[in-house]
């Protein structure tokens, strides 16, 4: 399980939630590519979190195969 967020992201929330169920449950790699071809301004910041994400995998958790990673839905209990 690798966490990454970002926060002051220059979007509505139901905005961004538009993007987050377009690219719930997708690969990794797969959700990049679907926010590099995403007209919206959000998905910019979706696709840098989502490469922060990528290379946190690499280095801190030691994941070669980020093919093998998944976009999930997370939930905050407070």
């Amino acid at each position: 399980f690798i966490y990454n967020h970002r926060r002051n992201i220059d979007a509505r929330p139901r905005k961004l939630n538009l993007l987050a169920k377009q690219i719930r449950y997708l690969p990794l790699p797969h959700a990049i590519q679907q926010m590099e071809f995403s007209v919206k301004k959000a998905a910019m910041s979706i696709k840098e979190v989502l490469i922060e994400t990528q290379e946190k995998a690499k280095t801190e958790h030691g994941i070669t195969d980020v093919s093998s990673l998944w976009v999930c839905k997370y939930y905050k209990f407070h």
